[in-house]
C-alpha cells in the first residue's frame, strides 16, 4: 500500500509552502472499502483556496491506481486550477498535470501571459527529463475534459520503468503553482470575478460528469455514496 501511496504523498510534500491545514470531512468517505478494492481522500484548505483534494483509487480486477490531486482556487482570486493525476494500469500509465485557465485566454491574452507561458517551460523541461520513457507524449483521452485544459497541458503515456523518475518531474509543477499562488491577488474589476465564477463552476460540472470512474462506482457503491464522494472531490 505504501508503493502505491509514494506518487500521491510526494505531490503533498511538493505542495507544502501552500500550507494546506486539514479540512474537515465526512469521515465514512476518507476511506471507502469494497470487494473490488478502495478509495482513499483528502482535504485541505489554504489561504487563497477554496479546497485541495487527495486521492488515492485502487482497483483490484481489473487492476488499476489512480492517484490524483486537485487544488480549486477560492472564488475570489483567478488562480487557475491545479490538476495531477497519475492512473496506472498493466502496460499503461497515464499522466496528467495542467493549470486549468479561469478565463479565455484568447479574450484575455494577459491572463495566459500571468499563468501559462512558464508552464510551457516546465512542460518542455519535463519532455526532455522523461523523454527516455514516453510512449507518447500528446495522449487523447476519450472524454470531453481536455476541453477544460490549457494549451500547455501535459498528458503523457508512459512506461512502467519511468514512473519512480517523476517526484522530480512534478515536483517543478508544484513549485510554480506555488510562485503563481503567492504573487495571485483579488480581482479588481466584478465582470472578470463573475466570469471566472462561471467558469469554475462550469469546469467543475465538465469534470464531474465526465469522470470514467463514476460509472464504476455507482455500480459498486450505489448512488448516494458515490455522489457524497463526487461532491467532495469536486
Amino acid at each position: 500500500m505504501e508503493g502505491k501511496k509514494k506518487f500521491i504523498e510526494g505531490v503533498k510534500k511538493g505542495l507544502e509552502k501552500l500550507s494546506l491545514n486539514e479540512a474537515e470531512m465526512d469521515k465514512g468517505l476518507k476511506r471507502t472499502e469494497f470487494k473490488e478494492g478502495f478509495m482513499d481522500m483528502e482535504m485541505f484548505g489554504a489561504e487563497k483556496i477554496e479546497k485541495a483534494i487527495f486521492s488515492i483509487t485502487v482497483m483490484y480486477e481489473p487492476s488499476m491506481t489512480e492517484n490524483s490531486v486537485i487544488v480549486w482556487p477560492a472564488d475570489d482570486y483567478d488562480l487557475p486550477f491545479y490538476w495531477c493525476s497519475l492512473t496506472q494500469m498493466p502496460g499503461m500509465n497515464i499522466l496528467i498535470i495542467d493549470f486549468m485557465p479561469l478565463m479565455d485566454v484568447v479574450l484575455c491574452p494577459q491572463y495566459g501571459e500571468k499563468y501559462l507561458l512558464d508552464l510551457q517551460v516546465i512542460k518542455n523541461s519535463a519532455t526532455e527529463k522523461l523523454k527516455d520513457g514516453i510512449l507518447d507524449k500528446a495522449f487523447s483521452l476519450s472524454t470531453k475534459t481536455p476541453w477544460a485544459f490549457s494549451p500547455q497541458s501535459t498528458v503523457f503515456l508512459l512506461t512502467d520503468e519511468i514512473i519512480h523518475d517523476l517526484g522530480p518531474v512534478v515536483d517543478e509543477y508544484s513549485k510554480l503553482y506555488i510562485k503563481l499562488w503567492q504573487e495571485a491577488k483579488t480581482f479588481d474589476q466584478d465582470e472578470e470575478r463573475q466570469f471566472c465564477k462561471r467558469k469554475k463552476e462550469a469546469t467543475r460540472k465538465m469534470l464531474r460528469e465526465n469522470d470514467p470512474g463514476y460509472y464504476p462506482l455507482l455500480n459498486i457503491l450505489g448512488e448516494d455514496k458515490t455522489n457524497r464522494l463526487f461532491d467532495l472531490f469536486f
